[in-house]
Order: structure tokens, then sequence, then C-alpha cells
């Protein structure tokens, strides 16, 4: 009898254990694919933490393969033309969107801007105040500084010569 009442313990036990084990397991499924998760992710994230295969155009986050950042197809931009883009000794821009995925589903499209004859990718910025948000700036930083000692862009140069400033407030601006 004293056997049957500790194995209905023990049972009782490790039934309470996958029941939490579930819970959090659930709990972790959530937060992994939250848009606010991934933005989070983005946010706190060193250019560092990426691995840019540039022959792709694919951007991989190394702390979760899952979130990636995929250039589109040189075929598919366009010319742009802007008053801002006269500051640059090229002022001819082209759009050059780049799409966030996680996994196998695509979570936003980012509209950019390829100035000063290729040299840099600018996010779009709000043509009221000529402002980025602090997510566009992030993934700007990603976008241009990936490419490391091959190319020395100035993000932060380019972005002073065009007069645009980073706003303080999130803004879904040049994010669809």
């Amino acid at each position: 009898m004293v056997i049957f009442g500790i194995l209905l313990w023990v049972i009782a036990i490790l039934i309470g254990l996958i029941a939490t084990v579930v819970a959090y397991q659930k709990t972790l499924s959530k937060e992994a694919v939250s848009l606010k998760n991934i933005h989070k992710k983005i946010m706190y994230s060193r250019v560092s933490d990426w691995k840019l295969s540039d022959i792709d155009g694919i951007y991989v986050y190394k702390k979760d393969a899952n979130l990636t950042i995929r250039r589109e197809d040189f075929e598919k931009s366009r010319s742009f033309h802007e008053s801002w883009l006269k500051c640059f000794a090229d002022s001819k821009g082209h759009t050059n969107h780049h799409f966030v995925f996680y996994a196998n589903t695509q979570i936003e499209r980012v509209r950019l801007v390829s100035v000063d004859g290729a040299r840099c990718l600018m996010p779009y910025p709000n043509p009221k105040d000529m402002s980025i948000s602090p997510y566009q700036y992030k993934l700007g930083k990603i976008i241009n500084d990936s490419f490391g000692e091959i190319a020395h862009f100035d993000f932060d140069g380019y972005l002073n010569q065009a007069n645009i400033k980073v706003s303080k407030q999130y803004s879904r601006n040049g994010i669809e």
C-alpha cells in the first residue's frame, strides 16, 4: 500500500513537471515569433551579430538563424528622384527594398534608397521632417556596416550629409 502511495505521488509530480514544461514552451514560442520580440532582437543587436552573404544579399542574425534580412533582386530596383539626393556627388538614387523574415515568413518590407553611386543604402526618410525612426536607423546600420572592411561606407556620414535626423519616436514610415 505504501509503494502504491509513493507511485501515485511520483506520477503526480511528473504530471506537474510536464504541464510546467509545456506551458513554458508555449510561452517561449509565442515570444519568439511575436513582431514585438523580432523588433527587440533587431534593435538590441550589434552589427557584429549579423552575418552577411553578399552573393545572396541575406543577413543572418547569428543568435537566431530564423531571423534574416533579405535584399530584393537588383533587377527590381527603380530610379528614384527627390531633392535631398542633390547633396551627393552622384545625385541619382534607386529604390532597393529589403525584407525582414522570421523562418520563412516575411514580416515586413523596408524601403531603402541606394545613394551616391550605390555607396550607401539609406532608409527612406519622412519627407515632412527628413527623419528616420530608431528602427530604420538600426536596419540601415546593419545593412551598411555589415560590409565591414570590404567597403568603407560611413552610414552616419551619409545621414549627416543628407541632413537626415534620427527621431526619438517609433514610426512605421518606410516600413510596410
